[in-house]
C-alpha cells in the first residue's frame, strides 16, 4: 500500500515527520515523501526536508497524508495536489 505523504513549503515539520515514524513501523507501507520537484521543501521554522519523489514519478496513493502548518492554505489552491487522492480527477 503506497502512503504518500506531502511536503509543502511553510508545512509543520513535526506533523509530518511525527506522523512518518508511526507508518514507518508498517511493514506492508511503502512511504513516499512527494512534492512538485526533488529540491529540498523548507518547513514554516526554516528546516529543509529533500523529497523522495515528485508528482510526475510517484505512485498512485492509496492513503494521502497531508500534515498541517500554516502553508496548507496555498496548498490548498493548487489543483495538481487534488490528483495525487484515489478516485480524485
Amino acid at each position: 500500500m503506497h502512503v504518500v505523504m506531502l511536503a509543502y513549503p511553510r508545512m509543520t515539520q513535526l506533523d509530518l515527520t511525527g506522523s512518518f515514524e508511526v507508518f514507518a513501523r508498517f511493514k506492508e507501507l511503502s512511504l513516499h515523501l512527494a512534492w512538485k520537484s526533488s529540491d529540498p521543501v523548507v518547513d514554516g521554522s526554516g528546516l529543509r526536508l529533500i523529497p523522495t519523489t515528485t508528482f510526475a514519478s510517484c505512485p498512485q496513493a492509496d492513503i494521502l497524508f497531508v500534515p498541517g502548518g500554516p502553508g496548507q492554505i496555498a496548498l490548498m489552491a493548487g489543483s495538481e495536489i487534488l490528483t495525487l487522492s484515489p478516485g480524485a480527477g
